[in-house]
């Protein structure tokens, strides 16, 4: 889904181009030591965070989703959105991140499209979402 997510925030936040933000996604592209065919079994493989974190990002904290936080704070941290004060954004990425991570305790993407994401939305979110999306060019 980070592609599909990519398309609604600003181009400081897309694909791998903030070394703060690093993309998971590209971290399994085939030049990498992860083959994408097993990228999905070895996270499903997973029995502890550690192991989890080091398969995802190699123990960093610097990547879209941040599991290092942890071990600090006890929470994961979703580095994805760029930093704001406008209650809007904020109200409506914790919305985002609400759907998805309740879509995700039970069912997994089969694989990452636009219209799979809006379909876990509510209306209102929808709207944001599409107003982001044309307002970045998407």
């Amino acid at each position: 889904m980070e592609k599909e997510i990519d398309k609604i925030m600003p181009e400081s936040r897309r694909g791998d181009t903030n070394r703060y933000c690093k993309s998971i996604e590209q971290r399994f592209r085939p030049s990498n030591d992860l083959e994408l065919s097993n990228v999905y079994n070895k996270i499903i493989q997973c029995r502890r965070l550690e192991t989890l974190s080091s398969v995802v990002t190699d123990r960093s904290r610097y990547y879209k989703i941040n599991i290092e936080a942890y071990w600090r704070h006890k929470t994961v941290e979703f580095r994805h959105h760029s930093g704001t004060i406008e209650f809007e954004k904020i109200s409506n990425w914790i919305q985002i991140l609400n759907r998805l991570i309740n879509f995700s305790e039970t069912r997994t993407f089969p694989r990452p499209d636009w219209n799979l994401f809006l379909g876990i939305l509510n209306v209102s979110i929808i709207a944001y979402v599409n107003h982001r999306r044309q307002k970045f060019g998407f």
